[in-house]
């Protein structure tokens, strides 16, 4: 039951901490847990390490931006913290199945 609700705080704190850097070395130090102990009882619960987690979520956010936003390609990259655009795409792609560029919606332009 302690490796439960130790997991749901480490879930807990990966919505808030998302795209800082050693987020899950952190995390697992808060917990009082070794970082190989935090994966182990992490993906146990869900299936997937933090690290999966953390990239399900930047992809998510991706996602929103792409659609809501004007922000480019390298800015929301960059905002997400990847460390290159040919990654960010990448990891876009493997997951949706198009390109960030292919995946935001073409704006109508109107002429006056």
């Amino acid at each position: 039951m302690l490796q439960i609700d130790a997991t749901h705080a480490i879930e807990a704190r990966l919505q808030n901490t998302g795209c800082v850097k050693g987020a899950v070395n952190g995390i697992a130090k808060e917990q009082n847990l070794s970082r190989s102990q935090c994966y182990k009882i992490f993906t146990q619960v869900y299936g997937m390490s933090p690290r999966q987690y953390l990239t399900q979520i930047k992809l998510n956010q991706a996602k929103q931006l792409l659609l809501d936003s004007e922000l480019t390609v390298e800015a929301i990259s960059h905002r997400l913290g990847f460390a290159t655009i040919s990654h960010f795409s990448r990891q876009f792609k493997r997951c949706t199945g198009s390109s960030p560029n292919q995946f935001r919606p073409r704006r109508q332009y109107r002429f006056p």
